[in-house]
């Protein structure tokens, strides 16, 4: 049985079991020499006796969920071995002579939560690894770890798939080589504070960096070709960030970040599309930043943005540029709260101009203390499904296009106060969308209600 073949009978949470073989029993090891495929999955075992170590046409041994087992005979004569799992154990160090497995080519450490030494010069000599799976592990890898460093993964010049969590963005930064970059192909990477993190998409890509100094790292984040999850959080970043290599990046979260003013700078330069896949971005209490936006905008950048949230940016001043919001025909949600320097969320435009924003679905604007304008022209939103404004008491005026109510809009929701004050350009606008406003406030229902009482 090949490796592939057992692997396919083993599902990720070790559910199903390979059989020992086709149709036979044994009683003990000693008569299980042949076996090509053992699973032990969730087996209360301890220990494996020594006469594993005999079964030298073992190409899989899978102890995935055998929460007791603590160690494991010596593999040293197990050389056809090609896929090792010891996830969910207790093991506090790897088994004897498992770098003696020079055709192993998948080795699967996640969730070993006892795991406290991790020998030096054994991925060295696994030449043939294509798998190195240590997510939710003790051990952490870094540049200084008394046992295998960090460097050992940089050198690894077969791995596709990889999940660990590193000490810091330098240790990170060190384990990405070039040629590491661009050979993985599937990836969970944790540097620094390693708290957990959900990650929308199970199997995506994903770089989670907390807690951590990208500032001396200038502005490039040295990451996989093939990243398409990014969580920032606790971090010191770079007055702007670089994502030239990132095409692929589809989710962005930026959490309790210091320092960056701008999400991405671009030069006059640069004819390359920024983030061209991405369709979802975060920026959560990043105090200092002060738009999304600085420079030119390459075609094609920011063209499968479907959502856009913000949140306690106090700082920002404006999200982005006219220019930039001609380029989100795909967005389909816009949230701004509690930015209250933000004065107009476009900046530029002229006061005539109508951006078409085709798919947005949700428009919500609330504590933006400051803010007098959502942008110079008009916005015509077909799409557009429900608006709310909430304590933004200098906003006066909705940009919906001229002649054009959003024809799929159920809801407004806001105060009756605020209503009350807004400005028009349509016809009798105010009189057509008023049956779907609904006050944010109950009190604004209970005073309408006695006043009609007394009325009548």
């Amino acid at each position: 049985m090949s490796v592939e073949t057992a692997d396919r009978l083993i599902d990720e949470k070790g559910n199903k079991r390979t059989p020992l073989s086709s149709q036979r029993k044994y009683t003990s090891f000693d008569q299980m020499k042949g076996v090509k495929a053992l699973n032990l999955s969730r087996a209360d075992i301890r220990s494996l006796p020594k006469s594993l170590s005999e079964m030298k046409n073992l190409r899989a041994l899978v102890l995935h969920g055998c929460t007791r087992l603590k160690k494991l005979p010596c593999l040293a004569n197990l050389k056809e071995l090609q896929l090792l799992d010891l996830s969910y154990t207790v093991i506090e160090e790897l088994p004897p002579g498992i770098e003696e497995l020079v055709n192993l080519r998948r080795l699967r450490l996640s969730h070993t939560s006892c795991l406290k030494v991790f020998r030096p010069g054994v991925l060295s000599n696994l030449s043939s690894l294509e798998e190195l799976s240590m997510q939710e592990s003790r051990w952490v890898w870094t540049s200084e770890a008394q046992g295998a460093q960090v460097d050992e993964i940089a050198g690894m010049t077969h791995l596709s798939e990889l999940e660990l969590k590193l000490g810091d963005w330098s240790d990170l930064v060190h384990c990405l080589s070039p040629n590491l970059r661009k050979s993985l192909k599937r990836f969970s990477l944790t540097a620094g504070f390693w708290g957990h993190v959900r990650t929308q998409g199970a199997g995506d890509n994903a770089v989670v960096v907390s807690g951590c100094d990208l500032i001396c790292a200038g502005r490039c984040p040295v990451l996989p070709d093939k990243t398409v999850q990014l969580f920032l959080q606790n971090c010191q970043l770079p007055e702007s960030m670089s994502f030239s290599n990132m095409d692929q990046l589809k989710n962005c979260c930026i959490k309790r970040c210091h320092r960056m003013q701008f999400l991405i700078m671009v030069e006059e330069d640069e004819t390359r599309p920024v983030l061209p896949s991405l369709d979802n971005l975060d920026i959560n209490w990043s105090p200092d930043i002060i738009s999304l936006y600085k420079g030119i905008v390459p075609p094609g950048t920011l063209a499968n943005l479907k959502i856009l949230t913000i949140v306690h940016c106090h700082k920002m001043m404006n999200l982005f540029s006219a220019e930039l919001l001609k380029q989100l025909q795909c967005l389909e949600k816009l949230s701004v709260f509690d930015c209250y320097m933000m004065e107009e969320l476009v900046a530029g435009g002229d006061l005539g101009e109508t951006f078409a924003l085709p798919r947005l679905k949700t428009f919500s604007l609330r504590y933006l203390s400051n803010l007098k304008m959502v942008c110079r022209g008009n916005l015509s939103c077909g799409s557009l499904e429900s608006i709310e404004v909430d304590q933004c008491p200098l906003l006066k005026k909705l940009p919906l296009a001229d002649n054009e109510l959003p024809p799929m809009l159920k809801v407004i929701l806001g105060s009756k106060k605020w209503w009350a004050g807004l400005e028009w350009d349509v016809p009798d606008a105010h009189k057509l969308l008023l049956p779907l406003l609904h006050s944010l406030y109950e009190e604004e229902f209970e005073m309408e209600e006695q006043s009609y009482i007394e009325e009548e």
